[in-house]
């Protein structure tokens, strides 16, 4: 008879084998996973901060676009204020139509009578004057 190939003592030897393959592939495994870890702690630690950074000129952008926007419309006139210019602009240009109307209306006189009286006065010279 032939032994079998396989004994208690053989059978222990290779499990014992084999959980000691399993152990350093496990250590292994987990020290891998420990490096991939931190290296990603550190991007991510990175990112934050390249983030933060952005974020941080985007609003000191944004604040000076608000103080040149605000400086701006300090130099900009209210309604009210550009409302009463114009009606100021507006009374002074009708006071003005109003004289030049009133001048023209005058001078108009003026030519009415200068016309008139010389108009009477040829009547009285060609028919009245020589006698």
């Amino acid at each position: 008879m032939t032994e079998p190939a396989w004994t208690l003592e053989t059978l222990k030897e290779h499990f014992d084998a084999l959980r000691a393959a399993d152990r350093e592939a496990v250590s292994t495994a987990l020290a891998a996973a420990e490096k991939a870890v931190a290296a990603a702690m550190a991007a991510s630690e990175k990112a934050i901060l390249k983030a933060e950074t952005a974020a941080d000129k985007r609003a000191e952008a944004s604040n000076e676009i608000r103080g040149a926007m605000v400086d701006a419309q300090k130099n900009f006139a209210d309604k009210a204020e550009t409302e009463r210019r114009l009606k100021n602009l507006e009374d002074k240009d009708i006071a003005t139509a109003n004289k030049s109307i009133g001048a023209a209306q005058l001078w108009g006189l003026a030519v009415a009578v200068v016309v008139a009286v010389g108009a009477i006065m040829a009547i009285i010279f060609k028919f009245g004057g020589g006698q």
